[in-house]
């Protein structure tokens, strides 16, 4: 992961955040518009994901979160952004 891929990453991440807490139904059109996350940063992140998952050593422990659905999901991608962003950080 190159340094510009690493600033983009850590840049949709805030995007992902805006766009998950942003109730849909009770927040104003112009809100809604400017978090949308376009499917073409999901293609993007999930093709580095894909890259950096071929090129980094399998997982061996994985603390799986407990509690609410939505915090349960976010510790996940968290997680595999963390990994993520250690292999960035390890290659450069």
């Amino acid at each position: 992961m190159t340094h510009t891929q690493l600033q983009h990453t850590q840049s949709r991440l805030l995007d992902v955040g805006s766009a998950v807490a942003t109730p849909v139904d009770t927040s104003s059109s112009i809100k809604i518009q400017r978090t949308a996350f376009p499917a073409a940063h999901t293609s993007q992140l999930e093709e580095w994901i894909d890259t950096m998952d071929a090129e980094l050593p399998p997982l061996k422990n994985f603390i799986l979160p407990s509690g609410v659905c939505m915090c349960v999901w976010g510790d996940v991608f968290w997680g595999g952004c963390v990994r993520g962003v250690c292999w960035g950080v390890c290659s450069w």
